[in-house]
């Protein structure tokens, strides 16, 4: 054996023992490149949902009357797709939202694909800053009224690709590390009819809510907890509000903490305003999920803070409780989730010794088994290693 064939072995267990990240795996499943979007029947041929994502065999979706369904078949050309019936869930009072320190609540809200627009009131569907950061910016404002402190980073992840969401993967990242927030939240809107929106709160025509969330991330159950908790929550206050949840295959960069959501907020044939109105509905029942109705929060530190993932999914309360919120007994289905947490301080050193120990190892065998023309010597290994020297294989070729 040849040093130019041990290398590839050699640099292949370096990408594996330094940990270089290759991507959030599924991350823009959210992407689909053809026009129009799926509609998806129960087994008894009704229509179900409408959905601009992707559909496939074994995504669960929970109806806005809290059935959950699992995706059985799914034809791509047709765009249609068969959903059955798994069960019935129960929303239960006498759980109350975990109350968080007000000094801890801060929230982060940014979007993937920033182009998305609304046809009626912004002329396009889509245009390189889209209406999509004024209902961004709506929530956020909404939620300070709540006293929680918010971020909207309006980052541009131009094209609207299949690429979007490593780009705006960095800017969450970033988001996380420098406000250390309770929730992260992209903001989204889907391309569907607009009567699968439309929707009144208190008399009020507003836009309806689509919570998405992947599953394909260690933190899949952790972040559908939390959708529920916000789906039962939403619906005591403002039933209605939030009009279902699709449980997808993809990622949408919710492996990075456990209360990430994703949030559609209207469809491209809406008016604007319709989704702006419903976020002051929304930005309350969040508040009331991480236990901040009446909270003040206090300001961001300066950065620089590692990033955590913790606080707000809900706790059990005794019954007869007279906290206002509610949640209920969590759906099942979803792949089982750990919170990695942030990086310590020691774990470029630590990456360091141990591809100084592979290294080690490495060389340590070629010396034993394959250096045999230097008669098994370290000179004979470094005139293998570095080509001055000759090594005859076990059919004889040199």
């Amino acid at each position: 054996m040849t040093i130019k064939k041990v290398l590839p072995a050699l640099l292949a267990m370096l990408i594996l023992t330094t940990g270089i990240p290759a991507g959030p795996a599924l991350a823009d499943d959210w992407f689909a490149d053809a026009q129009g979007y799926y509609t998806v029947y129960d087994t008894q041929g009704a229509i179900l949902f409408m959905h601009a994502g992707e559909v496939t065999v074994d995504d669960s979706y929970i109806s806005e009357d809290n059935k959950r369904y699992r995706i059985v078949e799914v034809d791509t050309i047709s765009r249609k797709g068969v959903a059955a019936f798994v069960e019935q869930l129960v929303a239960e009072p006498g759980y109350t939202a975990a109350q968080t320190a007000a000094s801890n609540l801060r929230v982060a809200i940014y979007c993937t694909h920033t182009d998305e627009s609304y046809i009626p009131t912004d002329g396009v569907e889509s245009e390189e800053n889209g209406g999509i950061l004024d209902v961004a910016q709506s929530l956020g404002a909404a939620l300070e009224e709540q006293g929680i402190q918010t971020v909207v980073d309006d980052t541009n992840h131009m094209p609207h690709d299949a690429g979007a969401y490593r780009r705006s993967r960095q800017t969450a990242v970033e988001l996380m590390k420098e406000t250390a927030p309770v929730m992260l939240i992209d903001v989204h809107r889907d391309g569907v009819p607009p009567e699968e929106y439309a929707r009144e709160v208190e008399g009020e025509p507003v836009s309806g809510v689509r919570m998405v969330v992947g599953r394909s991330n260690q933190n899949s159950q952790a972040n559908e907890s939390f959708a529920w908790t916000i789906k039962t929550v939403a619906d005591e206050l403002y039933p209605g509000l939030i009009k279902d949840i699709y449980i997808g295959k993809g990622s949408y960069n919710q492996d990075l903490m456990p209360q990430a959501v994703l949030f559609e907020m209207g469809t491209h044939t809406i008016d604007k305003e319709l989704a702006i109105a419903s976020t002051p509905y929304l930005a309350e029942v969040i508040a009331k999920v991480l236990g901040a109705a009446t909270s003040q929060a206090t300001p961001a530190p300066d950065g620089g803070e590692t990033p955590r993932a913790t606080g707000g999914t809900s706790t059990a309360a005794p019954r007869g409780s007279a906290s206002p919120a509610v949640t209920s007994t969590p759906p099942s289905g979803s792949q089982t989730g750990t919170d990695t947490g942030g990086e310590g301080g020691g774990g470029a050193w630590g990456s360091i010794a141990l591809i100084l120990g592979v290294l080690a190892v490495l060389g340590v065998g070629y010396f034993l088994f394959f250096a045999r023309d230097g008669g098994g010597t370290a000179g004979g290994f470094f005139r293998e290693l570095t080509g001055t020297g000759h090594h005859r294989d076990d059919g004889g070729h040199t």
